[in-house]
């Protein structure tokens, strides 16, 4: 059995997988790093401050901004005057030696979700636009993840059409007045995780990070390819604009997500591997190590390689309809209400998009069980 190839085609099933799923978007051409990446020689010359002016000259550009956002966005950039002020501090005290990663990443968000979650298109969002822009200095040890979400609803109540929990991970039946969350996928299948099978009936026992003591002797261990995900804390938006600009700020070496954690692995497993096993996603509940978190150097690598060839490296960014406060169980993973998210580089070995006309230009679903084209 080839697993990693079974996992890298299945995992792409039920995770971000192809951009232009939504409404009514066109096919987009896949960006090269140069198009989306820009490589400064110094510090000075994209600095946190400056790429935060650019990201609000665009959203002035493609949004009408008053209110409660236009004085949050001048607060933003008074404080992020002061974070970067203080890195430099730091920086020139001798923290931060050695050759620089400095950039800005954009990546524009689409209304999609894959595998058995409910895809949330409500015509506020239809109407809308979401982009995110990641900033990273790795000489001053920051990553900033900037988000516009234009038409966000604000404390949705939804309900899940089937229940899609798993023998692995269990979901609410209902999200009743739910935040938002983010969802940072770094690490897009180029690290494995070892899972454990009973060495007589073939059957799945569990991870390696979950499991309470040794593997029984005879267990069977499969190295299998994972996704590595790190949450967001919750947020909203303005309840009359529903327009919100979330900011997320990362230590650049420890990527560490909402819960403390170091966030968490998400594949397709098969659930024996006996004639009977079928797949089955997986995520990792509890979180992760706090050593096992994402350096972003490692991101920067994958995405060098995936410039290249988009099975050996991608980024991903996905936003969930959350319960608050979240049960122990969600901690660190996702409910599966999925919004705007997308892909770096779209690419069709991760699977087909699903035909999404048969719901209407607009409006919230479940994709059926099982997945189509599994």
């Amino acid at each position: 059995m080839n697993l990693s190839k079974r996992m890298w085609v299945v995992c792409g099933a039920f995770l971000l997988v192809s951009a232009g799923w939504g409404c009514d978007s066109e096919e987009p051409e896949s960006p090269r790093l140069d198009d989306v990446v820009e490589t400064a020689l110094d510090d000075e010359d994209i600095g946190l401050v400056t790429a935060f002016e650019q990201i609000q000259a665009e959203i002035a550009s493609r949004s009408e901004i008053g209110g409660a956002l236009a004085v949050d966005l001048a607060a933003v950039e008074a404080r992020l005057l002061e974070a970067e002020a203080r890195a430099k501090v730091s920086l020139r005290a001798g923290k931060g030696k050695g050759a620089n990663r400095v950039g800005l990443i954009s990546m524009d968000l689409d209304l999609l979700a894959g595998g058995r979650e409910l895809v949330i298109r409500e015509q506020s969002m239809c109407d809308g636009w979401a982009k995110t822009w990641f900033w990273y200095n790795r000489k001053l040890g920051k990553v900033y993840q900037f988000t516009y979400f234009d038409g966000l609803p604000y404390r949705p109540t939804l309900a899940y059409e089937y229940n899609p929990s798993t023998p692995y991970n269990t979901y609410p039946d209902s999200v009743e007045d739910g935040k938002w969350q983010q969802w940072i996928v770094g690490r897009f299948l180029t690290q494995t995780s070892t899972f454990w099978y009973d060495g007589s009936s073939l059957d799945l026992i569990g991870n390696e990070h979950e499991l309470n003591g040794p593997p029984p002797a005879d267990a069977i261990p499969v190295d299998i390819p994972v996704l590595q995900m790190v949450c967001s804390p919750l947020f909203e938006p303005d309840p009359d604009s529903l327009q919100v600009l979330n900011i997320n700020e990362w230590d650049y070496h420890q990527m560490i997500d909402a819960a403390g954690r170091g966030g968490t692995f998400a594949t397709s497993v098969p659930t024996s591997l006996g004639p009977d096993g079928q797949l089955s996603p997986y995520y990792i509940e509890g979180g992760l190590p706090v050593e096992l978190a994402m350096d972003f150097d490692d991101v920067l690598d994958d995405l060098e390689a995936g410039e290249l060839d988009p099975n050996l490296g991608n980024l991903g960014v996905a936003t969930s309809l959350e319960p608050d406060p979240k049960p122990a169980n969600l901690a660190s993973i996702d409910n599966l209400m999925i919004s705007w998210g997308n892909v770096l580089y779209p690419n069709p070995a991760l699977g087909l998009p699903p035909d999404f006309s048969e719901f209407g230009e607009c409006g919230t679903f479940q994709l059926p069980d099982p997945y189509p084209g599994l």
